[in-house]
């Protein structure tokens, strides 16, 4: 196939991608095809990059279903094959934050496919071979969440990345504060109210 082709295939995978976005029903069997054209080869790394931007946007609007998740795993880690430079850096980390997620069955199908990709791909990250082995050793299902998160923190430095900055969690407000706020906000319109 000629690379104008290949770059047809990967444009009309992003358009329907981005024009479909939130749509279950379109997205789902989409992803599966686009593993399978992934595979084939039949995307290339222009197409690859709108079809990452496309992609990485979806998983963050579909955090609770793990169909989707488990068929995006195996599509940002195909993608990571054909894209290069910064697009390889963004997808790894997508997968990183998907390898210490919440559902065991995503973090470890995240964790077998990342190793296999890394198996393919020897030119990515400062310390491949470690990685690999992080990955290989490495139990991604169990349910300790906070064992999960230091393993996936050691792969950071070993890919080349940079550990992103988490935002203090906001402390949720309880009914004591909302009654608060409710109070002082009609004691506001109050006064507002009377000019003053």
């Amino acid at each position: 196939q000629s690379n104008e082709d290949t770059e047809w295939v990967g444009e009309g995978v992003a358009d329907i991608l981005r024009e479909n976005t939130g749509d279950e029903r379109v997205v789902l069997p989409l992803l599966g095809s686009t593993e399978k054209l992934l595979a084939l080869g039949l995307i290339s790394g222009t197409a690859g990059v709108k079809i990452s931007a496309a992609l990485r946007e979806e998983v963050r609007r579909w955090p609770k279903e793990i169909h989707i998740l488990l068929a995006a795993v195996e599509v940002l880690c195909g993608l990571v094959v054909v894209v290069d430079g910064e697009e390889v850096n963004a997808l790894l980390q997508s997968l990183l934050i998907l390898i210490a997620g919440r559902f065991p069955k995503v973090r470890a199908k995240t964790g077998a496919s990342l190793y296999t990709t890394l198996m393919l791909c020897p030119h990515v990250g400062a310390d491949n071979e470690a990685a690999q082995a992080v990955l290989a050793n490495e139990q991604w299902d169990v349910p300790n969440a906070e064992l999960v998160r230091t393993n996936r923190d050691k792969l950071y430095p070993l890919l080349g990345l940079k550990k992103p900055n988490l935002k203090p969690a906001q402390p949720k407000p309880t009914a004591k504060t909302s009654a608060l706020r409710d109070a002082n906000a009609h004691y506001s319109a109050l006064v507002r109210d009377a000019g003053y």
